[in-house]
């Protein structure tokens, strides 16, 4: 799945995706601030932001280390840790600017507890038309749950207010060889079989993208009631030295609150428990057998 990730995502197939959710990124976060990617993979679409906000931070969670190693390796401003993003998030309170959630499983109350006050976060998930010919194709791959919208719905209105949704629907043209890196870089990868990708799988020509992006903020009454930290960057505290691309973990080279040194590439602190809120089978999360 990395390797295909890697391949795919190489050939700019994907640039369209990642263009809106830059653009609001950068609306909402002009000057500097943390961008945490929740479910970050590779961290493509963090080091996309990164480039276009000089003066940010962008730590990543996912729960891959092999993803991880290339997302430590994204942008000289990244940095990663492997975390279940079902679990409470290894940040402290109110101190996260922009929260990214790209193909990604949702936790929204640790979204909240972690934002500031004036914090967004930016949901970018598929929609049905989303590869469909690929889907015709290959008919072990997942479906899109019908219903996403209304979880989604469900699980962030006790959280968040949307503050605009933009959507990114395009044809792109596919070689052989990059529609089974497209297969393999979804979520049907580990439900796919050898046979699934032979010579009557994925087949070249043109391809569907849709996905929406939303981007959500707190309610006017958070905002007003939320006291701000003044604590700008102790959300996640690396050492980004050279970009050495090491995945470091919680309790790993953490610093203090005094500040003491890291001693690897990757520091995490965490005040509080929070609650977990996690869009799990049941309350929110997909039923088996449809992407996030």
């Amino acid at each position: 799945m990395v390797q295909a990730r890697n391949q795919f995502l190489s050939t700019g197939g994907y640039a369209p995706v990642r263009r809106p959710l830059t653009r609001v990124t950068v609306d909402v976060l002009p000057g500097q601030g943390t961008v945490v990617d929740i479910g970050c993979g590779i961290g493509h679409y963090l080091a996309g932001v990164l480039d276009q906000l000089p003066g940010a931070r962008g730590p990543g969670l996912d729960a891959s280390v092999r993803a991880l190693r290339s997302a430590a390796r994204a942008h000289p401003r990244a940095a990663a840790a492997s975390w279940d993003v079902f679990r409470p998030f290894p940040l402290v309170d109110q101190t996260v600017d922009v929260m990214l959630d790209v193909f990604a499983p949702r936790n929204p109350a640790e979204f909240h507890r972690a934002l500031r006050p004036t914090g967004r976060l930016i949901v970018v998930r598929p929609v049905e038309r989303h590869l469909a010919e690929l889907r015709g194709q290959v008919p072990a791959m997942v479906t899109i749950d019908p219903d996403k919208e209304q979880r989604l719905q469900r699980a962030s209105g006790p959280y968040f207010q949307a503050a605009g949704t933009q959507q990114a629907e395009y044809t792109t043209p596919l070689t052989r060889q990059e529609a089974i890196d497209l297969v393999g870089m979804t979520p049907s990868a580990r439900h796919l079989t050898h046979a699934d990708l032979s010579d009557h799988g994925p087949q070249p020509g043109q391809v569907t993208v849709s996905v929406l992006a939303t981007s959500t903020s707190l309610g006017d009454h958070e905002r007003r009631t939320r006291l701000p930290t003044d604590e700008p960057f102790s959300a996640w505290r690396p050492t980004l030295s050279g970009n050495s691309g090491r995945v470091g973990r919680p309790n790993e080279g953490m610093r203090s609150a005094r500040g003491e040194a890291a001693t690897s590439s990757v520091g995490v602190q965490r005040t509080t428990t929070g609650g977990l809120g996690a869009e799990r089978a049941g309350d929110g999360r997909a039923p088996r057998g449809y992407i996030y």
